[in-house]
């Protein structure tokens, strides 16, 4: 491996370790190194991949094959899987942060997975301070999916309401 990518790697897997990431290495025969991370309960990649010599990326990759998750996709007519996927192609299109967004097999017919990635981050401009925001923009990005999700399958899942007490005097 390249120097300088051994040396971006081990700067990326120190700061992963400052911030409590527990980062994991994972081996990938298209990247030259791929950190699996815990980010707040939410599991993210901070990935090189061989397509791009020169750049990182934060990805997020998010599996709806679970018994919940299809039961919510089944509960949503064609029309409403639709809005979904409109709605969410829209937030994530204007969101600068977020370089794509795929939705996989063929939605919004069937959908088994949902993938995200951050913007790339060049190595002459990486920075602690850019890879964080690029991971905390990935997982916010990954919230929206969720929130969007669960209202478009409203009323699936009875919601109960909570009382919180005010405090404003």
């Amino acid at each position: 491996m390249d120097n300088k990518i051994e040396f971006v790697k081990e700067r990326i897997r120190t700061w992963l370790v400052d911030e409590r990431f527990s980062p994991e290495e994972i081996k990938d025969d298209h990247s030259f190194y791929i950190f699996k991370i815990n980010v707040y309960g939410t599991i993210m990649f901070v990935g090189h991949s061989t397509q791009f010599t020169d750049s990182i990326s934060a990805s997020a990759s998010f599996d709806l094959t679970g018994e919940k998750d299809q039961r919510l996709l089944a509960s949503m007519d064609e029309r409403r899987r639709a809005e979904f996927v409109r709605d969410l192609a829209i937030t994530m299109l204007s969101n600068n942060a977020i370089w794509y967004h795929l939705i996989r097999p063929s939605p919004p017919k069937e959908m088994r997975s949902f993938e995200l990635a951050s913007r790339r981050i060049y190595y002459d401009t990486l920075t602690k301070e850019k890879l964080m925001n690029a991971i905390l923009d990935v997982r916010n990005a990954s919230g929206i999916f969720t929130c969007l999700f669960e209202r478009y399958a409203q009323g699936v899942f009875p919601r109960q309401e909570i009382r919180a007490p005010s405090f404003i005097g």
